[in-house]
């Protein structure tokens, strides 16, 4: 018969969740969130639901009122209260395991049924709404706690130990929309444009120090082109003059992101943060089957939020051939 001689059990874990409810979590002058502060409220709920499976856990610390072992920062009172917070599920509801059975469906939404007015018929061509959501839940590089036992085992904190070693693993969740909105036109002058709005967030929770350190960033875009066509350059090839489609494109983004570290019963601080211009510009004509020739401009311009950072700006152009083989 087949017997497990090795106590040692590691993975990577990752599924797919809806965190909906708390993507527009408004934050505090402080930037703290108030799906962290729901968090924080979760534990005791928490550390009581524990606290009534675990037969050794026994009377409430006076001082703190959580029951005793499973204290404001045990590992696993943390990690249920984090996921019970930024799923907004309510804590009394939370599955009190790290994983999940069942995977929650993502979105891709594309619409363009407002063709069929005839307002919009009058100035496009073609008129695109879209929209998409992912949030994936992660807790990787985890391994079981060789001294975990029967459950009554104690870490210096006197908080039971957990059956995973957190403090080893990294638990977080990213959620994108990417886009929230996306407008995509073609006016009846061939002219094409766009506009987006994207935003993500990236919460990671850290047990070592029990804080949690959020991740915001937002993005505009708006874009548009036009393609000459049969344009005829002053070149010769082979006694020929060139003439093919120039595919003008121009882009503007405006990107603002921050990341917070806010620690448990504690204060937050903001590390990084910038609003970051870039500016794209560029014509493509094709000179043959297998050659391009590009012509383009590119400019950043970062706008740190922290005083330890500087203002910069860089700028690129030039003409490219790209060759296809």
């Amino acid at each position: 018969t087949w017997q497990k001689f090795s106590p040692i059990e590691t993975g990577q874990y990752s599924i797919s969740i809806n965190t909906l409810g708390t993507a527009f979590s408004r934050r505090d002058d402080e930037r703290i969130s108030n799906a962290f502060k729901q968090m924080e409220t979760n534990r005791l709920e928490v550390a009581q639901r524990l606290a009534s499976n675990n037969q050794f856990s026994s009377g409430v610390d006076p001082e703190t009122g959580f029951p005793t072992g499973y204290g404001e920062k045990q590992e696993e009172v943390l990690l249920y209260s984090f996921l019970s917070a930024y799923t907004g599920t309510d804590a009394k509801e939370q599955t009190l395991s790290p994983f999940r059975n069942i995977p929650v469906p993502n979105w891709r939404v594309n619409y363009n049924g407002l063709m069929k007015l005839d307002a919009i018929r009058k100035y496009f061509d073609g008129f695109q709404l879209s929209h998409s959501y992912t949030s994936n839940y992660n807790f990787n590089g985890y391994q079981n706690n060789p001294n975990y036992r029967f459950g009554d085992e104690l870490d210096i904190d006197d908080n039971f130990q957990s059956e995973w070693l957190y403090r080893a693993s990294t638990v977080s969740i990213q959620e994108s929309f990417s886009p929230l909105i996306k407008i995509d036109m073609r006016f009846k002058n061939s002219v094409l444009g766009n506009i987006e709005f994207k935003k993500s967030r990236n919460v990671s929770l850290n047990f070592s120090n029990a804080s949690v350190v959020e991740q915001h960033n937002t993005e505009f875009v708006i874009g548009t082109g036009y393609t000459i066509k049969d344009l005829v350059l002053p070149i010769k090839i082979q006694g020929k003059k060139l003439k093919s489609n120039l595919d003008i494109k121009a882009d503007l983004s405006i990107r603002s992101s921050n990341l917070t570290m806010m620690v448990v019963d504690g204060d937050a601080t903001t590390s990084q943060g910038a609003r970051i211009i870039n500016i794209n510009l560029n014509a493509d004509y094709r000179v043959s089957q297998k050659v391009t020739a590009r012509l383009f401009y590119n400019q950043t311009i970062n706008r740190p939020f922290i005083q330890t950072s500087f203002p910069n700006s860089t700028s690129t152009g030039g003409v490219s051939i790209r060759f296809t083989l």
